[in-house]
């Protein structure tokens, strides 16, 4: 499999390149990557590294680039994605994007489209569907072990320990804990129980960046669902 992966930070140096050495598929991937940094990062780690520092969407748009590479890695900054997803597709290429796919709705149901319509196979990151824990847990509610449920109530906090050389997540356009965190939680709830009414929202953003958010929904017709996030952010944490 040859890989263009976009972006080069602490998703790719510290789960990426296991997965891809693992797999043998190393020496095909190449990475494009503005900031010197990111680069510089990915280098020390793989010092085999086929890169290129350059903007993604010059790189996709400078020449056809569909007999080198199978399929894009977007890998950037979450106000990054919807763009690079649908310049990646309008490419030819099929797609796997770091999750969130997107930060609007509509974005998220445009490049739906645009995957049916290119023929082109749209895939975002949410791999905890596959944990053994989560499989358990589905198979036990196929069959019937736990029973009628009466709600559903997930809380996740800690302090901020993700690895950091831009301090993207810190940045209002990124957004902040529920489309880094939460998004894991309601694809969980949807994958078992299906679509999500949303009730309320509420977070201490304040014009900046969320670290603490609460968010109600139904789920089934009646069955409440209520999410809670919190983030302890430690300054020396980027």
């Amino acid at each position: 499999m040859k890989l263009l992966i976009l972006g080069s930070g602490a998703v790719v140096t510290e789960y990426y390149l296991a997965a891809l050495q693992l797999l043998h598929w190393l020496p095909q991937v190449f990475f494009i990557d503005s900031s010197d940094l990111a680069l510089k990062s990915l280098t020390k780690v793989f010092p085999q590294a086929k890169y290129l520092k350059a903007d993604f969407k010059e790189y996709l748009l400078s020449v056809s680039k569909k007999a080198l590479f199978d399929a894009v890695v977007v890998a950037l900054p979450n106000h990054l994605h919807a763009s690079a997803v649908e310049l990646a597709m309008s490419s030819g290429f099929h797609v796997l994007c770091e999750k969130p796919l997107a930060l609007e709705a509509n974005a998220c149901l445009r490049l739906e489209g645009l995957s049916r319509e290119a023929r082109r196979v749209l895939a975002v990151g949410m791999v905890r569907r596959y944990l053994p824990s989560v499989l358990a847990l589905r198979q036990a509610l196929q069959d019937d072990l736990i029973g009628p449920l009466q709600e559903i109530d997930i809380a996740w906090g800690k302090s901020y320990a993700w690895l950091s050389n831009s301090g993207a997540f810190f940045q209002r356009e990124n957004a902040g804990i529920l489309a880094d965190l939460g998004v894991h939680c309601w694809d969980l709830v949807q994958d078992l129980f299906g679509p999500l009414r949303p009730i309320s929202y509420k977070d201490d953003a304040r014009a900046g960046v969320e670290a603490n958010a609460e968010f109600r929904a139904v789920a089934e017709g009646s069955l409440p669902v209520t999410l809670i996030l919190s983030l302890l952010i430690i300054t020396n944490a980027i």
